[in-house]
């Protein structure tokens, strides 16, 4: 439909409402001009990233659920009330220049320098405001996840990350909590359809909720990559390409209870797995970067999960050449799948692992 001098993907209104303008993303996102255009009209409009979803086969339904229900791949390009709010705040900035600007000349008239003011506390927010209203933050999702007195919060939403987790304005704990639940939880486990994401999309919601990086953009881009990849560990997610999608969105991720082992090992087991169809799904991807094999991805799973007890590493490596593979790849296989990490023991000599933390 065509919109002054452009062409709307999707316009129309309902009833007496205003016209409303619906862009789809695929390949390029709404060109600056067309966008300047509807805002200076003052036309909604509405942008929907199906970047993610490009070569999936998908049936309509799960096609029409990420156009019309899913609330993580829009946002607005035009918004009449937004416009209108932002004339008021520049309106407001333009005066406060203006009598900046006065004091100057007046300063400048006398001759004299007033003295450097200290800021007023009034106007600055106490320790222990800010502390009251992330201590609020932290009931408002726990409430969100669930979760009742007394329990812990879950250790993989308070993942230390090694670079740009600083630049993030909120708390470890807080802002991977929030971007659990907006974009990975599921309570009841109830959705039949995979929700899909990208970094990007992630990225644009945290910055809108914490008012902003504090530093460059990359590095609040680096801090959120790791924690996506600590989840993909976990069995939550996976990656395609550019693309997060929801493997599993119930707060705990599948649980495995092994025995202390009895000799010490190259590798530490995962606490808690993926479930056996993720694995099954990891260790076929992870058979195409081993030119030549021929192993039974399956078998080897149904094996490994049904081991009562933590197996040695002579163990795992007998039961990959059973399968058809070779031993030497035995710890890089058990990584891809996500049910070990290389021993805390040789990385960070007393640390304990993440997942063992009390």
């Amino acid at each position: 439909m065509r919109i002054g001098p452009y062409i709307a993907d999707i316009a129309g209104r309902l009833g007496d409402e205003p016209e409303v303008v619906v862009e789809v993303k695929v390949r390029h996102e709404v060109e600056p001009e067309k966008a300047q255009y509807l805002r200076a009209n003052r036309l909604p409009s509405i942008e929907i990233d199906l970047l993610p979803l490009l070569g999936e086969p998908l049936t309509l339904g799960q096609l029409s659920w990420h156009v019309i229900e899913s609330d993580t791949n829009r946002k607005w390009v035009s918004n009449s009330g937004y416009s209108a709010v932002k004339a008021e705040m520049l309106a407001e900035y333009e005066a406060w220049v203006a009598s900046k600007n006065r004091e100057a000349t007046i300063s400048a008239y006398r001759r004299v320098t007033p003295p450097p003011q200290p800021p007023r506390k009034a106007d600055e927010p106490s320790a222990s405001f800010l502390r009251l209203r992330e201590e609020m933050t932290r009931l408002e999702l726990r409430a969100k996840l669930g979760l009742k007195d007394g329990v812990a919060w879950p250790e993989y939403l308070h993942v230390p990350i090694r670079q740009g987790a600083n630049f993030i304005l909120a708390p470890l704990d807080i802002w991977q909590g929030a971007v659990f639940i907006q974009f990975i939880h599921d309570a009841n486990g109830a959705s039949r359809v995979r929700r899909r994401f990208s970094l990007s999309q992630v990225m644009e919601w945290l910055t809108t909720c914490t008012g902003g990086p504090q530093g460059p953009q990359y590095q609040v881009s680096t801090a959120l990559r790791l924690f996506l990849e600590h989840l993909i560990g976990c069995g939550f997610l996976k990656r395609d390409g550019t693309a997060y999608t929801v493997l599993h969105g119930r707060l705990l991720p599948s649980a495995r209870c092994f025995a202390p082992a009895l000799a010490e090992s190259s590798w530490t087991w995962r606490e808690r797995w993926p479930l056996e169809e993720v694995a099954l799904e990891r260790a076929a991807d992870a058979l195409l970067r081993q030119p030549g094999a021929k192993f039974n991805a399956r078998r080897f799973v149904d094996a490994l999960y049904r081991m009562p007890a933590e197996p040695s590493d002579s163990a795992v490596k007998t039961l990959v050449a059973q399968c058809g593979g070779s031993p030497d790849w035995a710890f890089d296989l058990l990584r891809d799948i996500g049910v070990v990490e290389q021993s805390w023991r040789i990385l960070r000599e007393g640390v304990a692992p993440p997942w063992l933390r009390v």
